[in-house]
């Protein structure tokens, strides 16, 4: 199981050093040298989450973070993190955090200070 270890650990830093690109199985698939099907069942095996979950999961964290770091527009940050677009963002962001990024990024604020 080491060996799986290594592969899904070397897939994380990947993704994590391209969160701003798009990011599709193909282009995992070719880095990895294993097939789509093998590659996407590795990940979820080992993980116990697929592997467009994780990149998601890892955007909105990323993304979360510069809401409260940083005075960027929202647009940017959504494009930043591999978003189409902000609407795109807006509709992630709202389905995980159960609130719009302006409104988590002005609570999250209030707490703060």
């Amino acid at each position: 199981m080491k060996f799986h270890d290594d592969i899904v650990m070397d897939l994380k830093k990947w993704i994590a050093s391209n969160l701003s690109e798009k990011i599709v199985i193909d282009v995992i698939s070719e880095r990895s040298g294993y097939s789509k099907w093998y590659v996407q069942r590795l990940f979820r095996k080992v993980t116990g989450i697929t592997l467009a979950t994780y990149v998601r999961q890892q955007r909105l964290s990323k993304a979360s973070c510069e809401l409260i770091n940083t005075n960027h527009t929202i647009a940017y940050i959504a494009l930043q993190n591999g978003f189409a677009d902000q609407q795109t963002f807006h509709r992630v962001f709202a389905r995980y955090y159960k609130q719009a990024p302006s409104k988590w990024r002005k609570n999250q604020s209030a707490g703060r200070g």
